[in-house]
């Protein structure tokens, strides 16, 4: 039986970890191999930014996360406000008027 193809942006999140995981090794390879020398340099700098970039993806991801995990909560409490009289009237109730 074949399996349901996985959705693209799983896909694109493996991609991009395996990339930068990727420069980080080639970056350390390349660094030792051409070990002293202006290569060895710029080796270790690829290798950087790939672990500078694999460090900015997992806080973009950490951060939409907390957004999803978050937004029932600001619903119930602008829901909350809205019964008090405390919070602006929302798109819905703007639209009907």
């Amino acid at each position: 039986m074949t399996q349901p193809p996985e959705p693209f942006i799983l896909r694109a999140i493996r991609v991009a970890y395996a990339t930068s995981v990727g420069l980080a090794l080639l970056g350390a390879v390349g660094g030792w191999y051409y070990w002293p020398g202006t290569l060895a340099w710029l080796s270790i700098f690829l290798g950087v930014v790939g672990l500078i970039g694999g460090i900015a993806i997992t806080q973009l991801l950490s951060r939409f996360r907390m957004i999803l995990w978050l937004l029932p909560f600001a619903a119930k409490f602008r829901a909350a406000m809205r019964d008090q009289g405390s919070a602006p009237p929302s798109d819905a109730d703007r639209r009907r008027r």
